[in-house]
């Protein structure tokens, strides 16, 4: 093969590479909708659009979710809930604010947002320096692997 043939074929395998490198980059951490009982919306990141959640759809770092009247969600955090169950309660919005994991250590930093109603967390025992927070309007609390309940009373 002369250099002219070499020069293209390189450069036409870095193209190949590059285009192709982010379908198999890691989505990183997602939480799952692993149940849905009457009136379930998310919003994604970055939109103000509430729309109808489905039971096994994926939720995303920033992305939120809400349950109406009498409607109630379970959701998953990581693949089959291995860092944590959420039991949304009736009238409750939850936003799934840092869903993070450290490729270098493993370590995972989850931090959940309720802005209003209430949430049982199961969350599993933390590996390493992860840690598990929830907030609030008025406080934040962080556990290590635990149940527990959050509250945000409508003002």
């Amino acid at each position: 093969m002369n250099r002219k043939n070499v020069v293209k074929a390189l450069v036409l395998g870095l193209c190949v590479f590059f285009i192709s490198a982010p379908l198999f980059a890691e989505v990183g951490r997602v939480a799952e909708v692993s149940d849905i009982q009457g009136d379930v919306q998310f919003r994604k990141s970055g939109t103000t659009e509430w729309k109808g959640a489905e039971k096994g759809m994926l939720l995303l770092e920033g992305d939120a979710i809400k349950t109406g009247a009498a409607s109630k969600a379970k959701i998953l955090l990581d693949k089959a809930g291995e860092t944590g169950q959420l039991d949304m309660a009736p009238n409750s919005q939850l936003r799934l604010e840092t869903l993070k994991k450290d490729p270098a250590t493993q370590d995972k930093t989850t931090l959940l947002d309720l802005a209003l109603g209430k949430v049982l967390v199961k969350a599993e025992k933390l590996k390493g320096n992860s840690s598990f927070q929830v907030k609030t309007p008025t406080s934040i609390c962080g556990v290590r692997g635990t149940t527990f309940e959050v509250s945000v009373d409508e003002d």
